[in-house]
C-alpha cells in the first residue's frame, strides 16, 4: 500500500510538472534608460499578464540600481554615487547598503587587478568623457591627464561599514564604477529574478549578459547567444555562445570611441599611460559570476594576450575570447566547449 502510495505521488507531481512546463510561454522585453544602455529581457512565464507583473518587479529593482549607482544624475529623496562625489573633501554621505556593497567590491578589484582597474579613477575618466563627448577634434594632454592622475588613490576612499558612510578625503577624487556597476548590479538583479520571478531567463545588460535555467523551459536546452561583430563595417555574425547559468559580458571599443586624425580612441582607458587601451577590438568574458566578468572584461582589455591568457589560466570555471585591433580571434584553453 505504502508503495502504491508513493508511486501515485510520483506521478501526480511528475504530471503536474509536465502540465506547468507545457504552459509556460517564452516572451521578450526590451527595456530603456538604465545603466546607459538597452536591457532586453527573455523569459518563460505562465502567462501575459504574469509576464508583465514580472517585468514590473524587474524593471523597478534596475530602476534603483542605477539611480544608487550614478555619478552624472541626482537620485530623489536618497543619496548616491553623484551625492558623495559632490561632498568630496567636505563631509562622509550616509548611503544604501547597496552602495556600500559595491564599493567595497570596488576596492576587491582594486587588490585584484593590481590596481588596473580602480573606481577611484574618476578624475582621468571624466577629462577623457569631456573631449569625447565635446571637443572630439582633440585629445586632453598628457600634462592634463597626469595632474588628474594624482587623484585616484583608492586609500583615499574611506567606507565605515558600521555608520553606513562613505568619504573621499581628496576633494579633488571622482568615483566612477563604470566598470564593475553593470555586472555587479546585474548580480544582484538576476539573482532575485531567478529565485522570485522566472525559472528559465536569458537577461542582456548591454554587453552583459546573464542567463539562468534553460532556453525552452525544458531542462537540458542551453541559451544561445549572439557577441556583437566589433567590426562595424561587417554584417557577418561573430561568434554565438552556449549558456546555461552562465554571464557574458563584452567589453570593447566600437560603442564608445571618437576618432581624432585618423585614430580611434575608446572609452576604456590604460592607469599607466592614462590613454585608451588599444591592442584588442573586443574582449569577451565567460564565467559563472556576472560582477567577476564585467570586471575581468575590463581588466583583459587593457592586459596584453599573453599576460591576459596567464590570468584567465590561473582562474577556474573562467574562459574569455579576445578579438585584436585586426579582428583576428583566440581563445583560452576552454572556450571551444562553448562556441557553436
Amino acid at each position: 500500500m505504502r508503495k502504491n502510495v508513493s508511486i501515485i505521488l510520483s506521478v501526480i507531481m511528475l504530471l503536474d510538472l509536465c502540465s506547468c512546463s507545457a504552459s509556460l510561454k517564452r516572451y521578450t522585453r526590451v527595456i530603456t534608460g538604465y545603466f546607459d544602455t538597452a536591457t532586453t529581457v527573455t523569459a518563460y512565464d505562465v502567462s501575459d499578464e504574469a509576464f508583465e507583473e514580472h517585468v514590473e518587479e524587474f524593471e523597478s529593482l534596475l530602476r534603483e540600481y542605477d539611480s544608487l549607482y550614478s555619478i552624472y544624475d541626482d537620485a530623489e529623496g536618497t543619496n548616491n554615487l553623484k551625492t558623495v562625489n559632490d561632498n568630496a573633501g567636505i563631509a562622509p554621505v550616509e548611503v544604501d547598503q547597496r552602495i556600500i556593497d559595491l564599493l567595497l567590491w570596488g576596492k576587491q578589484c582594486h587588490s585584484i587587478t593590481g590596481g588596473k582597474v580602480n573606481i577611484c579613477f574618476g578624475a582621468v575618466l571624466k577629462i577623457w568623457h569631456e573631449y569625447r563627448e565635446e571637443d572630439a577634434n582633440r585629445l586632453p594632454s598628457y600634462d592634463e591627464l597626469c595632474e588628474a592622475s594624482a587623484h585616484t588613490n583608492i586609500e583615499d576612499l574611506i567606507i565605515d561599514e558600521a555608520s553606513s558612510t562613505v568619504f573621499l578625503q581628496d576633494p579633488l577624487m571622482r568615483l566612477d564604477v563604470g566598470a564593475i556597476a553593470k555586472g555587479f548590479a546585474g548580480k544582484s538583479i538576476c539573482d532575485y529574478a531567478s529565485s522570485n520571478l522566472w525559472h528559465d531567463a536569458a537577461i542582456s545588460f548591454g554587453g552583459n549578459v546573464i542567463t539562468f535555467g534553460n532556453k525552452k523551459a525544458d531542462g537540458h536546452s542551453r541559451w544561445n547567444i549572439l557577441v556583437e561583430n566589433p567590426d562595424l563595417l561587417s554584417d557577418e555574425e561573430f561568434l554565438t555562445l552556449e549558456a546555461a547559468d552562465n554571464s557574458i559580458v563584452t567589453s570593447g571599443d566600437y560603442q564608445r570611441f571618437y576618432i581624432v586624425d585618423g585614430q580611434k580612441y575608446c572609452h576604456i582607458i590604460d592607469p599607466e599611460t592614462l590613454y585608451p587601451a588599444s591592442e584588442f577590438s573586443s574582449v569577451t568574458v565567460i564565467c559563472d559570476d556576472s560582477a567577476m566578468a564585467d570586471l575581468l572584461s575590463t581588466w583583459l582589455f587593457i592586459e596584453d594576450q599573453e599576460t591576459g591568457m596567464e590570468i584567465v589560466d590561473g582562474m577556474d570555471g573562467v574562459e574569455a575570447i579576445w578579438t585584436d585591433s585586426g579582428y583576428n580571434v583566440t581563445m583560452s584553453s576552454g572556450s571551444s566547449y562553448y562556441v557553436r
